[in-house]
């Protein structure tokens, strides 16, 4: 009996300690998966990846919480688990370029790239809600720092440095600086100077006093561009680290070098001093980030992982870990100071999105993000279940049984890789000059073909040699499309034409002339009885497939056409909207826009249909793929 007992106590302990965890773990579970749905556009229901790093990261001062700047707005990730808190882009229309904390923890300050008449935004750091938009000359603001009491903010841009008072939002000093860009800029601890460095060819650091603007030092050493500048936090000495692969610890009583660090193998790109100033932290474009004794100059650690050049290096306020951005790797990772050990990858933030597709199946969907990489989404959940990585990927296309990819490489090859296992096959060496921009399988899966220069490459893929050679275009093909039975290749040419390839013969069966700018896209509809074209200045046209006759012309866009696809059943077309930033949905029969999706923040290049046309996925330079909503819509 006393051991029933003690049984049930103890499961009744037990279900009070799994209940305890649960409440405590499901939310984590929730945001982990919700991210993808924070601050979508109207109308889209997903969307993949982060955005691209394009600014710093900085920490709250409380060492709880990185905010990370990208494309699409500035995310918010637990420092400890990184896991993601919170997306701020409800004002994010152009794209954010640096950040920073209040020294209270309770605002960000956010910069950005042609912000037209906001050069600079002050954010509630809990909320996103705007605050207040600093004023002053238009243009964009590429640095920013706050002073240590928090009731002022430094920003630099091109030939100037501004300085604002929170409290009012007015600007109280102008700085005219006198080489291009400010690329770095620190405040002294006693706000009473900042620290610049300028644009390329400039190989001085500039000393600024606040009140008055005045130039009071200029510190030459470096014996090539400065990249990156900090103070110490006592304000005795500043830190700089340069293209000539060495970091220069300065005086700032004397204004003399006090010492030179040399360890790195590539420019230096970023610096930081920790807060109790004992360490200095760098970050090179050799992709390591350098942990050095701010006393005696030695080496203490160098932190691998980044597969690219470490772009921002930043200590957490308690010293306790240290974040670095490789805008290459697309990843910020975080790392223990003291042990060297990496804790935590903030991934997902790729950069530009040139083609999207979806497997036949329609359970993947596949995106080449900055070139670098071609990641596999799972259609349904969206997340990412592979990645490669390859130099340059140009273009891409499944194969018709979705086991296979071929993509085109940077040096005009076109490489074949294995779906499930994410390996690569091998590489078809190219049968002709220039660039891949674009990719098709036959519908049997046995030829693949790509445009190469002017010409097609038509490959066999039993033999994977290749099987003819289409010459005839005068300028690049931009795009390509087997006809459905397969015995038809259609082409687009920046040189204004579409031209009709018979596979059989490889002769030319028609040569379609009407567009007056380049033509960047070309597609069947399902019964390929028609074929849709798109060229540089919005115009979209439809042609018999057979003939090569012009039938009608769609409502005109407002941009460049840079894909079109019809819609499973063949009543609607969609296209990527270019420069408007917008995805756009024609009638097939009528050519009038059904609906314009809006909006990437940047170009959207390319934009599909799910199998069932129920969705539409588009790709954008955001570095983000878009899923939006047909049927809503």
């Amino acid at each position: 009996m006393k051991y029933k007992i003690m049984k049930i106590k103890f499961f009744t302990v037990s279900l009070f300690i799994l209940s305890i965890l649960s409440v405590i773990c499901f939310p984590i579970t929730v945001l982990a998966q919700d991210y993808m749905h924070w601050g979508l556009p109207q109308g889209a229901k997903a969307r993949l990846g982060k955005g691209m790093l394009i600014g710093n990261v900085a920490y709250s001062p409380d060492s709880t919480q990185l905010a990370v700047c990208t494309t699409i707005g500035i995310w918010i990730y637990d420092a400890d688990t990184g896991i993601e808190r919170h997306l701020f882009n409800k004002h994010s229309k152009e794209w954010g370029r640096c950040i920073a904390y209040s020294p209270d923890g309770k605002t960000i300050a956010c910069g950005g790239e042609n912000l037209n008449s906001q050069p600079l935004r002050i954010i509630d750091a809990t909320t996103g809600e705007l605050k207040t938009t600093l004023k002053g000359r238009l243009g964009s603001v590429l640095s920013i720092a706050f002073s240590s009491d928090g009731k002022s903010i430094v920003g630099g841009r091109d030939h100037y440095l501004y300085l604002w008072d929170i409290s009012t939002g007015e600007q109280k000093t102008d700085f005219s600086y006198p080489r291009g860009s400010i690329k770095s800029l620190s405040y002294s601890p006693d706000g009473k100077t900042v620290v610049t460095t300028g644009d390329w060819r400039d190989n001085s650091i500039y000393i600024w006093e606040t009140t008055t603007g005045e130039n009071v030092a200029t510190l030459a050493g470096h014996r090539n561009d400065v990249l990156s500048v900090a103070y110490s936090p006592d304000g005795k000495a500043i830190v700089s680290g340069g293209k000539d692969e060495t970091i220069i610890l300065w005086n700032v009583e004397s204004k003399q070098i006090r010492t030179t660090l040399e360890g790195h193998r590539d420019a230096v790109l970023s610096v930081a001093y920790s807060p109790d100033g004992k360490t200095i932290a760098s970050g090179s474009e050799d992709k390591i980030v350098g942990l050095w004794d701010a006393k005696t100059g030695k080496l203490k650690s160098m932190l691998q992982g980044h597969t690219g050049s470490v772009k921002y290096v930043v200590f957490a306020p308690d010293g306790e870990t240290i974040a670095s951005v490789s805008e290459d790797d697309a990843t910020v990772k975080i790392w223990h100071v003291q042990s060297g050990k990496l804790l935590n990858t903030l991934d997902e933030h790729f950069g530009a999105v040139f083609n999207v597709a979806y497997s036949p199946d329609g359970k993947t969907i596949a995106s080449d993000e900055f070139e670098n990489f071609l990641c596999l989404w799972d259609a349904e959940t969206g997340h990412l279940k592979s990645m490669f990585t390859a130099e340059v990927i140009d273009n891409f296309a499944f194969s018709p049984d979705g086991n296979t990819i071929a993509a085109g490489e940077f040096d005009g090859n076109l490489g074949l890789w294995d779906v499930t296992t994410a390996k690569y096959i091998t590489k078809l060496t190219k049968g002709s000059t220039g660039g891949v921009f674009s990719v098709a399988y036959s519908p049997d899966g046995k030829t693949v073909v790509n445009g190469s220069g002017n010409d097609l490459c038509l490959w066999d893929l039993t033999t994977n040699k290749r099987k003819a050679l289409f010459v005839g275009h005068t300028d690049e093909v931009r795009t390509v499309a087997f006809s459905p039975d397969g015995k038809t290749i259609a082409s687009a040419s920046s040189d204004k034409t579409l031209r009709l390839w018979d596979v059989a013969t490889q002769d030319v069966k028609a040569i379609l002339n009407g567009h007056t700018a380049r033509v960047y896209s070309v597609a069947y509809s399902p019964n390929g009885k028609t074929i849709v074209s798109g060229d540089d200045e919005g115009e979209v046209r439809l042609w018999d497939a057979t003939t090569g006759n012009a039938k009608s012309t769609l409502t005109k866009h407002s941009s460049f056409v840079s894909s079109l696809e019809y819609s499973p059943d063949g009543k609607t077309i969609v296209g990527a909207g270019g420069n408007s930033f917008t995805v756009v949905l024609w009638d097939a029969t009528t050519g009038d826009i059904i609906t314009t999706f809006s909006r990437h923040i940047g170009t959207v290049f390319d934009a599909r249909f799910s199998l069932d046309g129920k969705t539409i996925i588009s790709a954008g330079r955001d570095g983000t793929v878009l899923l939006w909503d047909v049927h809503t819509e």
